[in-house]
C-alpha cells in the first residue's frame, strides 16, 4: 500500500476490471494528486460523460451487467480463485477509515 499526502494507506492502484495500459498509466497519476485535486478531477470527468452523445440505454446497461456476471461465474467454474472475503473486508474497513475525517 502507497501512503497519500497524509500518512494514510491508500491501494497504489484500483483497478474496475479490464482496463488499457493507457487507462491504468493514467491512472496512477491521478491517485498521486491531493484529495482535492482528485474531487475537482472526478467531478469534471463526470461531468464529461453526462455531455457526450451516449446514453445509458437501461437495456445496455442489463446487457453489460450479464456479461459481467457470466465472466465471473466462468472464472468462479474454471476454478480461478477469488478474494476471500476476510480481505475483502479488511480492505473496505480501511478504506472507510481512511476516509473519516479526523
Amino acid at each position: 500500500m502507497a501512503r497519500n499526502v497524509r500518512g494514510r494507506s491508500r491501494p497504489s492502484r484500483v483497478t474496475l476490471g479490464h482496463m488499457t495500459e493507457r487507462t491504468a498509466e493514467l491512472l496512477d497519476e491521478v491517485l498521486k494528486l491531493t484529495h482535492a485535486e482528485r474531487a475537482e478531477f472526478a467531478a469534471l470527468l463526470l461531468s464529461s460523460l453526462r455531455d457526450d452523445e451516449v446514453t445509458m440505454d437501461p437495456a445496455a446497461v442489463d446487457a453489460a451487467w450479464e456479461e459481467e456476471i457470466r465472466r465471473r461465474a466462468d472464472r468462479v467454474h474454471a476454478g480461478e480463485p477469488g478474494i476471500p472475503w476476510e480481505r475483502v473486508r479488511a480492505e473496505a474497513e480501511e478504506r472507510l477509515r481512511a476516509r473519516r475525517p479526523k
